[in-house]
C-alpha cells in the first residue's frame, strides 16, 4: 500500500490505535541499556561483515550509535523500571502490517528470540516510523508518531527516537546487504537504509513553533505540513488545542463536544496542558508545534515563555485570510477535530477586532496560500 500511494492519514490514526492498544496489553519485562547494547553489537558485527563497512563514515555512524546508547543508559534503565520495556511485536515493518477488516493490524511478530522482542515500546514504534520515511511518506511517518503520542504520553522518551530510528534503519541495511549477491537491487536498498541511519542521528536543536489564527485559517493543516520539515526525523511533535480538549473529556478527536466544554475555565485548562506537554517535549530535546487560536495576548505570551524559560528559539505565526475563505472552509468541515462553526468564527473575529489586532507581534502569513507553501515559509524563516 505504501509503494502504490494507498496509505492515508486516517490509516495512520488507526495504526497508532492498534499499536498503542498492543503496547498497553503487552507484559512488562526487565531490560534497558544492556539489552539495547547487545542489539547494537549484533548490528555492528553484521555491518562490518558486509560491503557496508566500506561506506563513507561507517565507523563514525557505528561509534555515534554506541555513544548515544551509553549516554542514554541511565534513562533507558529508568524507562525499563517504569514498565516501558515490554514483550512487543519486535519486527513491526510495513510488510508485517495487514489491512484486516479495514483496520491496520500487526502480524507475524518476532518469535525466534524473546530478548530481541522484549524492547522499549518506542523502539517497537520506530520500525514503522522509519519504514514510512524510507518509503517517501514523511507526513505519514510524522502522523504515526503524533497519533501514538496522543494516546500514550511518551513525551520524555522522544530523546531516544533518533537512536531507535537509526537502529531500525541499520537493521534493514545489513539485512538487505546480506542479499546483495542474489538481488542486485538489494545493494542500492542497503545503502539507502544506511544513509537513513546516518541522517536519523544528526544532531539538531529543539525549538517551539506557535501557529495561531481564526477557525478556518488552516492551522492544523499547516502544522501537519510543517512538522516533517523540522528535524530530527520524523519531525516535530504537534500539540493541537482541539485534540487536547477532546482528550481531556476522554473522547475521540472527531467527536463533538457540548458548548460548555468551551467555557473560559476549560479553555484555560487546555492551554495550560498544551504548555505542559510542550515543555516536556522541549526538555526531551524535541521540536514542538503548538496549534490553537491564540487570540488572547496572555496565551501568546504564556506559550512564548515556555521556550524563553529554556533559552530555546520561539517563532510565532498568525494565519489570516479574508472572511469569505474562512467561512467556506469552516462550513466544509467533516469529521474534523475542530467543533467551530460559522457562529464561533464570527465570535472569534469580533473578539479579535475588539482586542486591537495591531498588538499581534507574531509574523502574519497569508492563509489563502496552499498549506505546503506556508509550511515552507515557516521552515525557512
Amino acid at each position: 500500500m505504501a509503494e502504490r500511494g494507498a496509505l492515508t492519514l486516517a490509516h495512520m490514526d488507526a495504526l497508532a490505535q492498534s499499536i498503542s492498544a498492543m503496547h498497553a496489553k503487552a507484559e512488562a519485562h526487565a531490560g534497558g541499556a544492556q539489552a539495547l547494547a547487545r542489539v547494537l553489537g549484533m548490528n555492528e558485527t553484521a555491518v562490518q561483515q558486509s560491503f557496508l563497512s566500506n561506506e563513507p563514515d561507517c565507523d563514525i555512524l557505528l561509534r555515534s550509535m554506541k555513544d548515544l546508547c551509553a549516554h542514554n543508559a541511565p534513562f533507558l534503565d529508568a524507562r525499563a523500571n517504569a514498565g516501558k520495556v515490554r514483550r512487543c511485536h519486535g519486527d513491526l515493518t510495513l510488510r508485517n502490517i495487514v489491512m484486516l477488516s479495514g483496520v491496520p493490524t500487526p502480524f507475524d511478530c518476532l518469535e525466534f528470540d524473546e530478548d530481541l522482542a522484549t524492547i522499549d515500546v518506542l523502539y517497537d514504534l520506530s520500525f514503522p516510523i522509519m519504514d514510512l520515511w524510507r518509503a517517501g511518506l514523511p507526513a505519514l511517518s510524522n502522523a504515526l508518531l503524533n497519533r501514538y503520542l496522543d494516546r500514550r504520553d511518551e513525551s520524555e522518551g522522544l530523546s531516544l527516537i533518533p537512536l531507535f530510528v537509526a537502529m531500525r534503519a541499520l537493521i534493514r541495511a545489513h539485512v538487505a546487504a546480506s542479499m546483495a549477491d542474489d538481488k542486485p537491487k538489494s545493494k542500492e536498498e542497503a545503502r539507502s537504509y544506511f544513509q537513513l541511519a546516518q541522517r536519523a542521528i544528526e544532531p539538531c536543536a529543539p525549538a517551539l513553533y506557535a501557529i495561531g489564527g481564526l477557525s478556518g485559517s488552516g492551522k492544523s493543516t499547516c502544522a501537519a505540513a510543517l512538522a516533517p520539515l523540522i528535524r530530527p526525523m520524523p519531525g516535530a511533535r504537534i500539540l493541537s488545542s482541539d485534540r487536547i480538549r477532546k482528550a481531556l473529556f476522554g473522547l475521540p478527536a472527531t467527536m463533538r463536544l457540548p458548548p460548555d466544554a468551551y467555557s473560559s475555565d476549560i479553555s484555560a485548562r487546555v492551554y495550560a496542558l498544551m504548555r505542559g506537554y510542550a515543555g516536556a517535549c522541549l526538555d526531551a530535546g524535541w521540536p514542538v508545534i503548538v496549534d490553537a487560536v491564540f487570540d488572547r495576548r496572555e496565551d501568546r505570551a504564556a506559550i512564548q515563555a515556555v521556550a524563553d524559560e529554556r533559552g530555546l528559539r520561539f517563532s510565532g505565526f498568525w494565519l489570516q485570510a479574508p472572511m469569505d475563505i474562512l467561512q467556506e472552509r469552516v462550513a466544509a468541515r467533516v469529521n474534523d477535530p475542530s467543533d467551530a462553526d460559522l457562529a464561533v468564527l464570527a465570535a472569534q473575529a469580533e473578539k479579535l477586532r475588539q482586542a486591537a489586532p495591531a498588538q499581534l507581534q507574531w509574523r502574519k502569513l497569508d492563509a489563502s496560500q496552499p498549506a505546503p507553501e506556508i509550511a515552507r515559509q515557516i521552515a525557512n524563516s
